[in-house]
């Protein structure tokens, strides 16, 4: 037998995160775009309707458009055959541009495009929701849902550049503003107790709006921290998934918002996090006054939780019969626990109980 070593040295690869005002135009300007053979444009529907004629009418200028529906729904392997097919008809090939922009479906099902077409071509990030300025475009993940659980099939694909411009904050809707914050918030108690101390106050400010960009660059800098230790999440990179067990179920299921469900879920591991790793109720009512700024009804009485854990038992964190939660020794600090179902629902119960005072 004859055994030979493939091992290939792929530079390393430095992805700059931009945010501010009035800043695509000055990014992705007629030299950059010379780079490529020609350039195709994934634009979320709303997006496209709000904003085509005004922030992205030069970008979009002599550019093939492919007009992407809003909703979940659509982070789909069935769609993503569409948008592969889009490009094959019309002709891309390697050396092509694809931009996404719109949130973090659009970003998401874009990136994978990029990487799974012809092996990988080049990709731009323009994310217009603060969810994902914050969270989704930023960290080189990309996925579809598959069997109506979030995130199953997907790559790690790095952009080009990742521009968050804040001129499309102002067109969103007060619950797009509140999913940014959260997640936000989430990366704060779970990596960074001062920047959690810092926003965790101002969150009803921040839905009207003010003062955004502050909290925008604190959450990128805090996540990419994060990213940038741990790219594979092989390791750290899991502390970004606070909340998300519980929150990801509760969005299948219920059919909640993204960030409400998430908000939810960062509340039941905050009660795991005081029974089986000993987070202090001080620290545990910060967390449930800041979630409560937000949201401060949830329709527990729809949560089962047998539905809930049956869905959470096909989430990618699983072990065996125990599920690895993402759970707060402190705030700022975090551990993996495997937590089983009778702790889940002892939890969630709590969480429930709560509320129905």
């Amino acid at each position: 037998m004859r055994r030979f070593i493939f091992a290939p040295r792929h530079p390393t690869v430095a992805t700059p995160v931009c945010c501010g005002g009035d800043i695509i135009d000055r990014l992705i300007t007629p030299r950059f775009l010379k780079r490529f053979s020609a350039v195709y444009a994934v634009v979320d529907e709303r997006v496209h309707e709000l904003h085509s004629q005004g922030v992205l009418k030069h970008l979009l200028a002599g550019v093939s458009v492919y007009v992407f529906p809003c909703g979940e729904r659509h982070k789909s392997l069935a769609r993503l055959q569409r948008l592969l097919n889009w490009l094959w008809e019309n002709e891309a090939d390697r050396d092509c541009l694809l931009l996404g922009i719109g949130g973090g479906v659009v970003t998401d099902i874009t990136g994978f495009a990029a990487s799974c077409y012809m092996r990988g071509v080049a990709y731009v990030a323009v994310p217009t929701t603060l969810l994902a300025q914050v969270d989704a475009a930023v960290g080189g993940k990309t996925a579809v849902n598959l069997h109506n659980t979030k995130n199953v099939v997907g790559t790690f694909y790095v952009p080009q550049i990742v521009i968050c411009d804040s001129r499309f904050l102002s067109s969103l809707r007060t619950e797009q503003i509140k999913e940014g914050l959260v997640e936000a918030i989430k990366v704060f108690a779970a990596s960074d107790r001062r920047l959690f101390e810092k926003h965790a106050p101002n969150l009803q400010s921040l839905v009207g709006r003010q003062d955004l960009n502050h909290l925008l660059a604190d959450a990128i800098d805090a996540k990419l921290a994060i990213v940038n230790a741990d790219p594979y999440e092989k390791g750290l990179r899991r502390v970004l998934n606070f909340g998300h067990t519980t929150g990801h179920a509760v969005e299948a299921v219920a059919g909640w918002s993204h960030g409400k469900s998430i908000a939810f879920g960062m509340l039941v591991a905050s009660f795991l996090s005081q029974r089986h790793i000993s987070l202090p109720h001080s620290e545990g009512s910060q967390i449930w006054s800041a979630i409560t700024a937000l949201y401060d009804r949830f329709d527990v009485a729809a949560l089962d939780a047998e539905l809930l854990w049956n869905k959470i038992k096909h989430d990618k964190k699983r072990s065996g019969e125990q599920i690895n939660f993402v759970l707060l020794p402190r705030c700022g600090t975090h551990q993996i626990v495997p937590i089983n179902y009778a702790q889940f629902k002892r939890s969630l119960a709590e969480t429930r109980e709560r509320f129905s005072r």
